[in-house]
């Protein structure tokens, strides 16, 4: 699995697996879990993370800004944007 940092000027990509040697099975898997959700939460357009002012898409997960999905904070639920 590799990581796109989209805001980090120091790391662009790092593939995770590199990683697996060094971790014991259970952090291992916490580790991979807690990647899948960094990952969730970058922005599919722009490909920055999402910290604020953002709307998670129902079908696929993903996290968008409100300017990039072109929605306000008042959208309900139910949108899908992917």
């Amino acid at each position: 699995m590799s990581i796109t940092f989209g805001n980090d000027i120091f790391l662009k990509n790092f593939e995770l697996e590199n990683l697996k040697e060094f971790s014991e099975k259970n952090v291992w898997i916490e580790v991979q879990t807690k990647a899948r959700k960094l990952k969730k939460s970058t922005c599919p357009i722009c490909k920055n993370h999402c910290l604020e002012k953002c709307i998670e898409c129902d079908s696929c997960q993903y996290w968008y800004h409100f300017k990039c999905a072109k929605v306000s904070r008042y959208h309900l639920s139910g949108i899908c944007f992917c």
